[in-house]
């Protein structure tokens, strides 16, 4: 197995190609870059000349960022019908009930050193008299597909609404990409995360760019042209980008919704019951999107009810019940 630094230098992106600095060296090996690239054109007289020297400084800089990038490499079995046995270990503390599977799948770490992208103590949500979420814990590692699956009214949809920092929970803790759930924070964990609801809350006269343009200034997104078009070529919808969202199937209409979820490259997304309502075509076509997102290292917590869908989509999966005294008790 090839050797990682302890740390990623770089991270794959999740929208487009390439790497983004994921520390203060892979932003050094960036200026580095963009210094070298500047000199090129104020010294170099020659143009050939200064050619070769700018693609000498990406090729290196490409090396440096793909074998520091720390990507995720799972071990498969030679023999047909062996199960998958990825190298990292998944996080701790793992979930409070796991649903039996039939493979012995575990959660696989985008930058293989267990770090965890979502840990939930003993949150709770009440709403009145009401308690929708009852001190649920959990962990959720990076480059994980996680299931949470209960039946309607579990409190699934309320999780989603509360890690997301749209209220705020009753009593609890959570951290989130690294920064703990504080109304303080919202922002700061709101520019890495993205929320798909069950239903897009698209334009529909407007068409899929006009509403992608949309939400991108909304997030303020930088180079959003380029960042449109590669969250549209990731859902297999270039063709469709003129057409307006009410000409769309919802299965179409889903496909957008996660576009645009990918508009500001989420370390985490939040995907709520995504295949709600659709016909079996459309929500096999929404799985293999997930399994796209999963292949680029996003962070998935999927909400669901359906067993068959949970057993198809996730590594691990917990619900929205809270741990009784003797689980804590042991451990």
């Amino acid at each position: 197995m090839r050797r990682k630094p302890a740390k990623a230098w770089f991270v794959p992106r999740a929208v487009g190609f390439g790497w983004r600095p994921a520390s203060w060296q892979g932003r050094l090996v960036s200026a580095g870059l963009i210094v070298v690239t500047v000199l090129a054109f104020v010294v170099v007289k020659s143009s050939s000349v200064r050619l070769v020297v700018i693609v000498i400084a990406a090729a290196l800089y490409a090396l440096v960022a793909r074998t520091t990038s720390g990507k995720r490499e799972t071990n498969r079995t030679a023999e047909e019908g062996d199960d998958e046995e990825p190298h990292s270990e998944p996080p701790a503390p793992a979930v409070a009930r796991e649903r039996p599977k039939s493979s012995t799948r575990r959660p696989v770490l985008s930058a293989g050193n267990g770090e965890v992208a979502i840990a939930v103590d003993r949150l709770t949500k009440r709403f009145g008299d009401r308690t929708a979420v009852d001190a649920i814990s959990f962990a959720v590692g990076y480059g994980e597909v996680f299931g949470f699956l209960g039946p309607n009214g579990a409190g699934k949809t309320t999780t989603v609404r509360t890690l997301g920092t749209l209220i705020e929970p009753t009593s609890g803790s959570a951290v989130i990409a690294g920064i703990p759930l504080t109304p303080a924070n919202g922002v700061a964990i709101r520019q890495r995360i993205s929320i798909m609801p069950e239903a897009p809350g698209l334009y529909r006269r407007l068409t899929v760019t006009e509403n992608l343009e949309f939400f991108a200034g909304l997030y303020g997104v930088p180079d959003s042209r380029s960042r449109i078009a590669a969250a549209l070529d990731a859902v297999g919808l270039a063709r469709r980008a003129g057409d307006p969202c009410g000409s769309l199937s919802k299965g179409l209409r889903q496909r957008v919704g996660l576009a645009r979820a990918l508009l500001n490259e989420p370390k985490i997304m939040f995907l709520d019951e995504p295949t709600s309502g659709l016909d079996p075509v459309a929500a096999r076509e929404v799985h293999e999107l997930v399994d796209g997102l999963r292949e680029r290292g996003v962070t998935i917590f999927l909400t669901t009810h359906r067993l068959e869908e949970a057993e198809r989509l996730c590594d691990r999966v917990g619900d929205p019940e809270p741990l009784a005294a003797d689980d804590w008790a042991a451990g």
